[in-house]
């Protein structure tokens, strides 16, 4: 039922929006001499290799989750540029008192017609995390979802839920999207006294009983500029 709900609200959030934006690509001049025509191309624009934004924490996207019960939910815009993307995978990793004991998730998320040069310049995409504690268990499900306009996929799991109290949020923005890198987008930090974060994340996995780290990854499409 809650899977049901959280789907619900993420289809819900995508019919608030539909962005776009210009296609790149530069177009043919044709000049003509006294002998033949002849066919020059523009020298191409610089690639736009995209970005990923964190939506602000004002953005009616958070109020829609956390009325139907997350707890703590991060969007993502992704800005998708001129590059062209068969896929991209999210997935947490877990760290437990300065060592990596986990990776949740592990999500590829197909993107679709990423053959066509002009469509992924011209659609939304949105990536979310969100954590919610489960009613009556001590369980906590972490969803992660990649929503292309008004379609959705996403998956579901659970795991014991911690017994930290004090958490911290670090936020990590990535300016440009390389393929095959790792991009780190957030540190979730909890403690049961005090603990901190900062843009280290080396520093703050050292620095806490347990860290989130929020990643992904994109793949580029073949003949896809780079």
């Amino acid at each position: 039922m809650r899977k049901q709900l959280i789907l619900a609200l993420l289809i819900a959030i995508g019919s608030l929006s539909l962005g776009g934006c210009q296609n790149n690509e530069a177009p043919a001049v044709i000049e003509q001499d006294d002998k033949e025509a002849v066919v020059k191309v523009k020298e191409q624009a610089p690639l736009d290799k995209g970005k990923i934004i964190q939506l602000p924490s004002d953005n009616a996207e958070y109020a829609i989750l956390k009325a139907g019960g997350v707890d703590i939910a991060m969007v993502y815009d992704l800005q998708l540029g001129s590059q062209r993307f068969t896929q991209v995978d999210a997935w947490i990793d877990r760290y437990d008192k300065g060592k990596f004991t986990s990776m949740i998730g592990v999500v590829p998320f197909e993107f679709i017609n990423a053959a066509d040069p002009s469509h992924q310049a011209n659609h939304e995409y949105k990536l979310y995390y969100t954590f919610s504690k489960l009613d009556s268990v001590e369980q906590e499900k972490i969803t992660i979802a990649l929503r292309e306009d008004q379609g959705l996929a996403m998956t579901e799991m659970t795991q014991p839920l911690k017994d930290l109290t004090s958490g911290i949020v670090h936020s990590l923005p990535v300016e440009e999207i390389i393929p095959g890198k790792t991009h780190d987008l957030a540190l979730l930090a909890w403690n049961k006294n005090s603990g901190g974060t900062t843009s280290d994340v080396e520093e703050t996995i050292k620095n806490n009983e347990l860290v989130y780290v929020l990643r992904c990854k994109f793949t580029a499409a073949e003949g896809s500029q780079s």
